[in-house]
């Protein structure tokens, strides 16, 4: 890490506040190692700033006193008066120095040995203090932001909403390479990721329905071509195709109603038995031609044609019968079936939140109370508080509650 100057100890000069003053410490006590002075804490009396409720840092010069005991390096005549304070900003998060005399009063005569100690001495304590700033960003400062974040996420908030948290986010690594360096906020980085406390901006664009149109719209083109390539061919060529294809994969042949569509390949396959009135196939797979051919008419459609099959997935799931829950969890179901509300119990559980009217009170209450409850509900929990809720169920969520509730 580069040494700080002199310069940036001067009245006027910021560092953060978000983590416990350590940075100041940290800044100030390798200046000192750099230039052969040790720093200790010096006595602020007791004083308080407005809109900070907690005491200013003052570091001085301790070299007086670390050479007094050494007979081989010359004592001073008094304490040195090369001293930095800061105090808490009362209008941004941040601490300003407020006063600072950055000259000694004394002259350096340490020698080797002393050099040696005083960096033996000095280089735990800022290792320390750098662990315990990776701490404060990760327990607190990011989950904080991320908190708040998720609360407006929730409401479709815009960008400008959350540009503050945003630039908190910032700034907050940027604290990080200017007193760990690069590599510290590189994984600092990683690790808000992994955690998912990252602030994302991308978060406040849900796909659109002009994106989701183009999607379905390029699915129908895919779907029409495929069909387009498949009917130009005769009837008797894509039966054996298809029926190849299908002995080829270990399938189990379809139903009557679905003889000639073949499943697409992305999509499950439900197994089902097979109709030997309808299909037949040889030892070595190729379905019989005549009788396909001789297809019964009367459903309407004609001899060759493919009727797209109509499938249902295996993975739909049915709503609990709402009389079969608790009452709290039955009002959860009944907001939006189809979401399971019901399943995100256990997370309002645990913040003592077990019935309707409770959540009434929260929608009519002030805007950030329900923010607020998103973003509790976004958190990353341990133990058995229930799975965190997805973004796209905290905006349903919300948007049934303001209407339950309007």
């Amino acid at each position: 890490m580069a040494i700080p100057s002199l310069a940036s100890f001067a009245v006027g000069k910021e560092f953060p506040d978000w983590e416990e003053g350590e940075c100041f410490v940290i800044a100030l006590s390798r200046y000192g190692l750099a230039h052969d002075f040790p720093v200790e804490s010096a006595d602020t009396q007791g004083k308080t700033y407005p809109g900070a409720g907690r005491k200013g840092t003052r570091l001085a010069c301790s070299y007086p006193s670390f050479v007094e005991d050494d007979p081989k390096v010359p004592s001073c005549a008094g304490p040195c008066t090369f001293f930095v304070e800061i105090t808490p900003d009362a209008d941004k998060p941040r601490q300003v120095v407020t006063q600072a005399c950055l000259e000694h009063n004394h002259d350096f005569h340490l020698r080797a040995y002393c050099r040696a100690f005083l960096k033996e001495n000095e280089e735990p304590g800022i290792a320390e203090r750098s662990s315990l700033i990776q701490e404060y960003a990760l327990s607190s400062r990011l989950p904080a932001l991320k908190k708040k974040f998720d609360g407006y996420v929730a409401t479709q908030a815009t960008l400008a909403d959350v540009q503050p948290l945003l630039d908190a986010q910032e700034q907050t690594f940027r604290d990080v390479r200017a007193y760990l360096g690069a590599d510290a906020e590189k994984a600092m980085k990683g690790s808000a990721m992994q955690k998912r406390i990252f602030l994302d901006k991308g978060e406040l664009l849900p796909p659109t329905a002009s994106s989701s149109n183009r999607t379905r719209s390029g699915k129908i083109r895919e779907s029409s071509s495929g069909t387009s390539a498949s009917t130009s061919a005769s009837p008797k060529k894509r039966v054996r195709s298809e029926s190849a294809s299908l002995a080829n994969d270990a399938a189990p042949s379809p139903s009557a109603g679905q003889k000639k569509m073949r499943t697409s390949a992305g999509a499950p396959k439900i197994p089902m038995e097979p109709d030997t009135n309808v299909v037949k196939q040889s030892k070595n797979g190729q379905m019989a031609e005549d009788e396909v051919e001789s297809e019964d008419p009367d459903d309407g459609s004609t001899t060759g044609e493919v009727k797209p099959a109509i499938s249902r997935s295996p993975f739909a799931v049915s709503p609990p019968a709402q009389e079969d829950l608790p009452a709290f969890e039955s009002f959860l179901c009944s907001l939006a079936p189809d979401f399971h509300f019901h399943t995100y119990a256990p997370r309002f559980y645990s913040l003592d939140l077990s019935n309707e009217q409770q959540l009434r009170e929260i929608v009519r209450g002030d805007p950030h109370e329900l923010q607020d409850l998103l973003g509790e509900l976004a958190a990353p929990t341990t133990g058995g508080n229930g799975p965190d809720m997805k973004i796209s169920h905290r905006n349903v969520l919300a948007r049934k509650l303001k209407e339950r509730f309007a």
